[in-house]
């Protein structure tokens, strides 16, 4: 989900994805075989059902393009990567919509987990909830180190944690951390999302465009490494986790369709489209 009024960087940005109009995905195959991919979805890359097809049909093109030897997956939104789910989806929805909803925010997660070359995630401002599970689902993950926080605010709405994120959560951060981080919702700035592990590292850039620049550039080193290796390396960081992963698809689908239905989490998601505090019994 999108980040609740509680956690003012965002206050009201459950509205603001009506600013700018739905624009999809900008890409770019470099001649050295590195794939920029930028979200240019909304003010704040809010990320509805339409978002979620195009990226997944994106990426999943793009899996299939031989030339390919890294991905980067960056945004066009000043001063976001992406503030999560758009709550209208959920909001007084039917249960076959919510469904299809979280289906494909899952095909998504996994389209971009199992892209057969690294993928970057380039974060030039705030990365909540969903965008935080994309930014995971990458291989490497830079933030411009300014304003911009990192985390998971599902607690403060009474929603859950998909099972799948919440493992690779732990792999990379450990379980302490992953345990302090959900249940408290906590909200990272860059320096600390790096201490931590979350994050590869904080980049310090006078903008967004040498923030950019300089993901560019280790992208280009990274672009250098014979794709044999590069295939072969990521599908072996990526078998343990195919054994089980449509069976934890089912159930995060099942689980989040079930929670997002309850009363408190409709509560929760009022409380972010209408840029206040949620009020549970």
């Amino acid at each position: 989900m999108s980040s609740p009024a509680s956690d003012s960087p965002t206050a009201s940005d459950a509205r603001s994805g009506d600013q700018k109009s739905y624009q999809g995905i900008r890409e770019a195959l470099h001649a050295n075989g590195v794939l920029e991919l930028t979200l240019d979805l909304n003010a704040n890359n809010l990320l509805s059902l339409a978002a979620f097809q195009t990226i997944a049909a994106t990426v999943e093109r793009w899996s299939r393009d031989e030339r390919v030897k890294v991905l980067i997956l960056g945004s066009a939104a000043a001063g976001y990567f992406s503030n999560g789910l758009d709550p209208r989806n959920f909001y007084r929805r039917p249960e076959a919509d919510v469904r299809e909803f979280v289906q494909a925010s899952v095909s998504v997660m996994e389209r971009i987990f199992l892209f057969p070359v690294p993928v970057i995630c380039a974060m030039p401002g705030h990365c909540m909830a969903a965008g935080a599970v994309m930014a995971i689902c990458c291989d490497y993950r830079y933030m411009l180190d300014r304003s911009g926080r990192i985390g998971y605010p599902e607690a403060n709405i009474a929603l859950n944690f998909p099972g799948f994120a919440a493992r690779r959560l732990r792999d990379l951060i450990g379980e302490r951390a992953t345990r302090d981080i959900l249940f408290e919702a906590k909200l990272l700035r860059p320096a600390d999302a790096q201490k931590l592990g979350l994050i590869d590292e904080a980049i310090a850039a006078g903008s967004p465009e040498d923030f950019a620049a300089q993901v560019r550039a280790r992208a280009d080193k990274l672009a250098k490494t014979p794709i044999v290796s590069l295939r072969g390396i990521k599908d072996g960081l990526r078998r343990d986790y195919v054994y089980n992963m449509e069976a934890t698809a089912v159930f995060d689908v099942d689980e989040l369709v079930k929670t997002v239905l309850t009363d408190q989490a409709q509560e929760g998601i009022l409380s972010l489209i209408e840029a206040r505090r949620p009020k549970f019994d």
